[in-house]
């Protein structure tokens, strides 16, 4: 993971409205027709994406949340983090 990229405090864009089902939710930004279904991680990834957590802190938490190694959780936000961004959900 680039160094510059774990102290990265990502932040939602917009309001959203959410939606949960059984394999995730359903995040839908409210200024926009941007939506995306999120699997349960992706979704903690963002909820935390509040402007205050870095990114170091999220693989923690990933870690905790899931039961998965540090190098596992790594490599799931760097790629949760290319997703949400690349769906306008957070910046």
């Amino acid at each position: 993971m680039n160094v510059d990229f774990v102290h990265d405090r990502p932040v939602r864009l917009g309001t959203a409205t959410v939606r949960h089902g059984a394999s995730g939710a359903v995040v839908r930004r409210a200024d926009t027709s941007v939506e995306a279904a999120l699997n349960p991680t992706a979704f903690a990834l963002w909820e935390l994406c509040d402007g205050d957590t870095s990114v170091a802190e999220m693989v923690a938490a990933i870690c905790q949340l899931f039961d998965v190694s540090p190098e596992r959780a790594t490599s799931d936000v760097a790629h949760g983090m290319q997703q949400l961004r690349e769906s306008g959900l957070i910046s």
